[in-house]
């Protein structure tokens, strides 16, 4: 090939501004933000299932042991005193 030739080819070629490595660190970049995301969602489900569960295992404790079974009148007193001391001791929520 003659040098004018291989002038020629090497003009065709796109040039880049960034190095090699600085492309493979963003795309890896990306990825790992794309991981993080994914964790935090699969995070925040397996939080909000064992909440639901928490709460239903709460009500079912209080309904079954306190009231019963039975929607007595004081069971109101009872629910505010029982969210007033786990208020105090947990916080709100």
């Amino acid at each position: 090939m003659t040098r004018k030739a291989r002038q020629h080819d090497t003009a065709l070629q796109p040039i880049s501004d960034t190095h090699p490595l600085e492309q493979d660190i963003s795309f890896l970049l990306s990825d790992l933000r794309d991981l993080i995301r994914t964790a935090k969602g699969r995070a925040a489900t397996v939080v909000n299932v064992e909440l639901v569960l928490l709460y239903w295992h709460i009500g079912n404790r209080i309904g079954r042991d306190i009231l019963k079974e039975e929607r007595a009148p004081y069971g109101k007193r009872i629910l505010s005193t029982l969210s007033k001391e786990l208020i105090a001791e947990y916080g709100p929520g």
